[in-house]
């Protein structure tokens, strides 16, 4: 199953400006899903949910923290995007994961699922360069959100986070 991420951010704009197409892309171009040139692959993604307790309360007591983190591919313009996010201490608005299947047994491609993650940071990032010429690298961006929603389309389904500690 294919997994794509477009990402806004408040002062840059796209983060994942063009990475969807084919004169970034290549061969991974985003075909796919409609008018998503600025949807990157995603090679693989995690999430973590922490639940830090304060002296003498219970679990509900304690603050929730939600943490996300893509291995993307190392395209130009993603790193240009990292790079600008931290120099300009850019908030994310938004990023969507979504997760799509070739294989449903109809003509077009569908969506599964999907993670929408609203006000966040990138905490952190990291590049593992490629020396295969059919290879860009790996990009690896580590996020903090405030709120992340998951809706899973086959049995409609919604899941929610909140953070209730501050950034």
């Amino acid at each position: 199953m294919p997994i794509y991420v477009t990402c806004k951010t408040k002062s840059g704009g796209e983060f994942f400006l063009k990475c969807g197409s084919k004169e970034v892309a290549g061969r991974n171009a985003n075909t796919l899903i409609d008018n998503c040139e600025n949807a990157s692959l995603v090679l693989d993604y995690g999430w973590d949910i922490q639940i830090s307790q304060t002296s003498g309360t219970s679990t509900r007591g304690g603050s929730i923290s939600f943490s996300m983190f893509l291995v993307v591919p190392a395209y130009q313009p993603t790193i240009s995007s990292a790079y600008n996010a931290f120099s300009l201490n850019d908030d994310i608005v938004e990023l969507v994961i979504t997760v799509v299947d070739k294989n449903l047994g109809v003509s077009k491609p569908s969506i599964v699922g999907t993670y929408t993650a609203h006000n966040g940071t990138l905490i952190s990032a990291g590049m593992v360069h490629s020396h295969d010429s059919k290879d860009s690298g790996k990009l690896n961006l580590n996020y903090q959100f405030e709120k992340i929603i998951h809706d899973n389309k086959i049995t409609n389904t919604t899941g929610i986070v909140k953070e209730t500690s501050a950034f």
